[in-house]
């Protein structure tokens, strides 16, 4: 009589054993947001069904879609807050869409609706310290486009009811970054790093925001384009020193150039290009303050202002 094969059972570990603690939708460690996503909540803990999306874990995120609120109680929903420090948010060409339009003015005149919702912001008045937002577009947000990141690259961030890259956090964020952005046409200011120290904003395209173009203290500014801003295309303030060179400054209402650096403070410029700003009316200076350290061209000179 032949024997039956002895049938061998391993114990297999658990599912939560072989993915760990990681959320549902990581993909390579990466956690995936996308609208269906964020209307379902959970997207990391305490993360509840809606917008905002909270962001409660450290770790690398990425959009999938779209984020759409606009027909959620604008405009003064968040589309994503985070609440934890060293957060990577990639847009990977998405974007986060809001209800408000600014229209097409250069500079913009108004925005409708306005109220109190940000595109991606921290949770703290102090920021949160390695927050990186790159490669997407936010728009139409009651409030910033962005609030209180330390690094910010190649973000499109359009028509906003208040500033475009808003990082007017109290003092935790040292040294933020915002590199080849475009910041166009918002209902404040385009850039504003103040009163965080060492900022380094280069490369960028900032355009028809009502107000002033860039806003620094304690800054390099270095090879922005700032033109048509509703205000002073890049001013600095007198509680440290800045370096703005490379520019391009054109049209914009107000002066092109106004530093502000004063007794240890220094305020150094050069290299910057600045035409037709300061209502562009003849014998009206282009820059206020500041120390020439390389040769400038206003109005087509190179004497300035």
């Amino acid at each position: 009589m032949r024997r039956k094969p002895t049938r061998l059972v391993f114990a297999l570990p658990s599912l939560a054993l072989l993915l760990g603690t990681r959320p549902m939708g990581a993909t390579d460690g990466v956690i995936e947001i996308n609208n269906a996503r964020a209307l379902a909540g959970g997207v990391t803990p305490g993360d509840t069904p809606g917008y905002p999306v909270s962001i409660n874990l450290p770790g690398s995120y990425r959009l999938t879609s779209n984020l759409d609120i606009t027909s959620i109680n604008p405009p003064n929903t968040n589309a994503i807050e985070v609440n934890v420090d060293d957060v990577t948010i990639d847009l990977a060409g998405f974007e986060i869409l809001g209800p408000t339009s600014c229209g097409s003015g250069q500079p913009v005149t108004g925005c409708a609706p306005t109220g109190t919702g940000n595109g991606i912001t921290t949770t703290s008045m102090l920021g949160k310290k390695g927050l990186r937002v790159r490669n997407g577009t936010i728009r139409g947000m009651g409030a910033n486009g962005l609030r209180g990141p330390s690094l910010v690259e190649r973000v499109r961030v359009e028509s906003n009811g208040s500033n475009g890259i808003d990082l007017n956090v109290s003092g935790e964020i040292v040294n933020p970054k915002v590199e080849s952005c475009e910041v166009l046409q918002n209902g404040s200011v385009g850039i504003t790093v103040s009163p965080s120290s060492g900022a380094f904003i280069r490369s960028n395209t900032v355009s028809g925001n009502a107000s002033n173009g860039i806003v620094a203290v304690q800054a390099f500014i270095v090879d922005n384009v700032v033109n048509r801003n509703g205000g002073v295309g890049i001013t600095t303030f007198p509680l440290g020193s800045a370096l703005i060179r490379g520019n391009q400054i054109v049209s914009n209402t107000g002066l092109g150039l106004q530093m502000q650096g004063t007794g240890t403070t220094i305020d150094a410029f050069g290299g910057n290009i600045l035409e037709s700003n300061n209502a562009a009316a003849v014998g009206t200076p282009q820059t206020s303050g500041g120390l020439a350290i390389d040769t400038n061209i206003c109005k087509g000179t190179t004497t300035c202002p």
